[in-house]
């Protein structure tokens, strides 16, 4: 496994050992007990396995219909959120109304599901801060439906002057409005947030554009080589023409899951190493 050293917890541009550790949390949150909920020790146990991490704590949450962590590290604390297991059923009931959110209109259904867990996550934020150090920083990071999950979040904390350091999402899907986007790129924590898409992912085309919804964050495109790369131009304009394929997902035979997978997001960011992805 290629290590590019600890997170560094206060560097807020992007930083190939934050992206990388930011995929390894958000993959790990996968780790649940018979019940479906965080598996906490066992969670607690991979991480402290992976060269020399310090992770000190896991509080996992669980909802029927959102999970998620706070796992606290000697020099910060990252909320961290989970993706669904029934990909081709959520994908297939994804396009819901919208609903106001902090800097604009979000999605109803990705919104109800942060609200699930999101006040007792703070809470706990707050204790191993008061506990620890009230300035050890907090990160978010989340994949697919927790993608969505930390942005919306992370606007939530910006709207309330509430610090945080950074968000990384993989595989996410558009989570607001045309107005959300707009306030989020202007006012928002848009520069300290990183959106990784692996190549035709499926999950990042919706909900369509056509709904009114927009992506934010800086794009960090997975291209089919595994290169990263900031500036995709024509080929990615290109893609987002392509909405036709969602009406086929949850169909026999049709696999959206291949470019969605979190270990492809992982497999791409070690592989290309310690640099800054392509302009």
């Amino acid at each position: 496994m290629t290590s590019f050293g600890p997170l560094q917890p206060f560097r807020t541009r992007y930083t190939p050992a934050n992206a990388l550790w930011m995929a390894r949390l958000a993959k790990i949150v996968y780790m649940k007990l018979d019940d479906g909920s965080p598996d906490e020790k066992g969670i607690l146990q991979a991480l402290n396995q992976i060269g020399a991490a310090r992770f000190d704590k896991v509080v996992g949450f669980n909802t029927s219909s959102s999970q998620a962590c706070v796992i606290s590290h000697d020099d910060y604390v990252a909320a961290v959120f989970r993706g669904t297991d029934e990909l081709a059923d959520w994908l297939d009931n994804v396009n819901v109304k919208s609903m106001p959110g902090p800097f604009g209109e979000v999605h109803r259904g990705f919104y109800e599901a942060l609200m699930d867990v999101w006040p007792n996550m703070r809470q706990a934020i707050r204790q191993i801060r008061e506990e620890e150090s009230p300035r050890r920083p907090l990160w978010l990071a989340g994949h697919s439906l927790g993608g969505a999950m930390a942005t919306i979040a992370a606007s939530m904390l910006a709207d309330d002057d509430e610090p945080f350091f950074g968000v990384y999402t993989f595989g996410s899907p558009r989570c607001g409005d045309k107005e959300f986007a707009r306030v989020y790129r202007n006012d928002g924590p848009q520069q300290r947030t990183f959106r990784f898409q692996n190549n035709n992912d499926i999950v990042t085309r919706v909900p369509a554009r056509v709904m009114g919804y927009r992506h934010v964050g800086q794009l960090v495109y997975i291209s089919e080589d595994q290169k990263l790369v900031r500036d995709v131009g024509f080929w990615y304009r290109f893609l987002d023409t392509v909405e036709g394929v969602v009406s086929d997902v949850g169909k026999p035979g049709f696999d959206c899951t291949k470019d969605h997978d979190m270990d492809c997001y992982i497999e791409a960011i070690e592989k290309w190493g310690d640099n800054e992805p392509e302009d």
